[in-house]
């Protein structure tokens, strides 16, 4: 976490000079946050099989539109400001963040869940403190361009042992 807002601070200092060093650090902060995401997910994934599991895995798939000048602080701000909020349920596995590789301002969230009660101890009240402090901390609002939720029918094992 430390990291990731030491290298947003490092690009916010350097940005008015080096707009294209700016533009590689948030490639890098974008793979490398991906990358630990993806890393979490898959050993979670790993000691929980789905199929030896009574719970299912739900996934809360988001959709939005942020400038590539503008993912590094949405991303900061996202981890920062939702994580906690997010944690507060003992069913909450992580996310993964995304970036569509032919529309590069569009950002794909993923977050896992385990079982259908998967936001019993997130209050309303709770997201919308949230919404409310990330709109603040970014400084407008990003719109959820499509939202959906699936269920997990079936993992293939054999795609959690290849390295």
């Amino acid at each position: 976490m430390s990291l990731a807002k030491a290298v947003y601070v490092y690009g916010l200092l350097v940005m008015t000079k080096f707009k294209s060093l700016l533009q590689k650090l948030n490639q890098i902060l974008l793979t490398s946050i991906c990358c630990v995401a993806f890393l979490g997910l898959f050993l979670s994934f790993k000691t929980v099989p789905a199929a030896a599991s009574q719970d299912e895995i739900i996934v809360e798939w988001l959709q939005f539109s942020v400038p590539e000048d503008e993912q590094a602080l949405f991303i900061t701000k996202e981890i920062e400001i939702w994580d906690p909020v997010n944690r507060r349920s003992p069913d909450y596995i992580g996310k993964e963040l995304w970036q569509n590789d032919k529309q590069p301002d569009q950002l794909t969230m993923i977050n896992y869940w385990h079982g259908k009660n998967h936001r019993q101890n997130i209050t309303p009240a709770m997201v919308e403190k949230a919404e409310k402090d990330f709109d603040i901390a970014v400084g407008k609002t990003y719109k959820i361009l499509e939202s959906k939720t699936f269920k997990q029918l079936f993992t293939d094992s054999s795609l959690l042992d290849k390295k």
